[in-house]
């Protein structure tokens, strides 16, 4: 049985004998793969600010924002 990841479409044969066994570490695989790129570019938008102009400079940039309240963080 040919399959093809979702993620990187790389391609491969699974023999059928094995294929609910490698299925399944396939899919944990991609799951793994794909959440760790979605975390990669989430901390990539974060950015911590301490001022009024470094606040409103992220936020021109779209970037997700995290400021002190109260002066604590």
């Amino acid at each position: 049985v040919r399959a093809v990841r979702r993620d990187t479409s790389a391609k491969m044969d699974v023999p059928r004998h094995k294929l609910v066994e490698d299925v399944g570490t396939i899919l944990d695989d991609i799951q793994q793969s794909m959440y760790q790129t979605a975390k990669q570019k989430r901390d990539a938008c974060i950015v911590v600010v301490r001022t009024w102009e470094e606040f409103m400079d992220a936020l021109a940039a779209k970037k997700m924002i995290l400021a002190p309240w109260c002066d604590e963080m």
